[in-house]
């Protein structure tokens, strides 16, 4: 129970969501609910173990985790438009909604590894500081 199982969506699974405009999965189906959908630019996303995933649009195949479950917490999942947003709202408040965005490459899955820009300025922060530490001594 503690693996990620992956759910490959087919065409005859009688998962798919035709047209989805609305509610996807209330907040209290989002756990056991099974379906997928199109965007409207063409990204594949589903619902799956109470967690949003993109898969790809040709093999179908898991790309990654858009929302994770704990995120995903007591929120609804709607998609708007047609397909062409995702938008996550609180069970307790409505009016305190997310948009889940793509990302700049048109995928919607998050990518976890640290920008390594951002790395190397910390990295030269951390230096600064121990070079600092040194000459206070």
């Amino acid at each position: 129970d503690d693996w990620f199982q992956a759910y490959l969506p087919r065409e005859e699974d009688g998962c798919y969501i035709e047209s989805p405009d609305g509610l996807v999965a209330d907040a209290d189906s989002k756990d056991s609910k099974v379906c997928w959908w199109h965007m409207a630019d063409g990204a594949v996303l589903g619902l799956h173990q109470g967690q949003l995933v993109e898969y790809d649009p040709e093999t179908l195949s898991p790309l990654g985790i858009v929302v994770d479950k704990n995120s995903l917490g007591d929120r609804e999942v709607l998609v708007v438009e047609e397909g062409t947003a995702v938008v996550l709202v609180h069970k307790e408040s409505p009016e305190a909604i997310e948009v889940v965005h793509p990302n700049d490459d048109g995928s919607y899955w998050r990518k976890f590894q640290r920008n390594k820009k951002v790395r190397q300025e910390e990295k030269a922060r951390e230096a600064a500081a121990r070079m600092w530490l040194e000459r206070q001594q």
